[in-house]
C-alpha cells in the first residue's frame, strides 16, 4: 500500500509542517514555563491544519500519530489540573518523532504505521486510553 502514494506531495508540504511543528513545540514550551493554558489552543489549531494536511497527502503513520497528538492536547485543554511536565515531554518527543518520520518517509517513499507503535501508545497512555496492538496499525481507520 505505502508504494502506492504520491511521496512527491509530501514534498511539497514538508516545509510547512515543519514550520507548523516548531509553532507548536513553541508554544508548548512557553505554557509550561508560564503554566498558562492558552498555550494549548494555539498548539490544538496548528496541529488540525497539519494533521488536515497529512490526511491529503496520505501518510497513514504520520497521520495516526498527529491524531493522538490532538487527542492528549485535547484532554490536557479540559483538564489541565491532571496532566504535569511528564505529559509534556510525551508531546514534545512525539512532535520530533512525527517530524522525523515525515524526512524518512520522504526519503525512503515508504509509510510503515507499526513502527510508530511505542510513541502511538506513549500518548495514549499519557490520556488513559487503551494502547493500540500491532495488527490494529495494518487497518488503521
Amino acid at each position: 500500500m505505502s508504494e502506492a502514494l504520491d511521496f512527491s506531495s509530501l514534498t511539497w508540504v514538508r516545509d510547512e509542517i515543519g514550520k507548523g511543528l516548531d509553532g507548536i513545540r513553541r508554544a508548548l514550551e512557553q505554557g509550561l514555563e508560564s503554566g498558562e493554558s492558552s498555550f494549548l489552543e494555539q498548539a490544538l489549531r496548528e496541529l488540525k491544519q497539519i494533521q488536515g494536511t497529512l490526511e491529503m497527502v496520505g501518510i497513514q503513520g504520520a497521520t495516526l500519530l498527529a491524531r493522538e497528538l490532538e487527542a492528549l492536547l485535547q484532554e490536557m485543554q479540559g483538564h489541565p489540573e491532571q496532566y504535569g511536565e511528564e505529559a509534556y515531554e510525551v508531546l514534545m518527543e512525539a512532535l520530533l518523532v512525527l517530524s522525523g518520520y515525515l524526512e524518512w518517509s520522504q526519503q525512503h517513499r515508504r509509510d510503515i504505521p507499526v513502527a510508530l507503535l511505542p510513541y502511538l501508545n506513549a500518548l495514549r497512555q499519557a490520556r488513559k486510553a487503551q494502547p493500540f496492538r500491532e495488527q490494529d496499525l495494518f487497518n488503521p481507520g
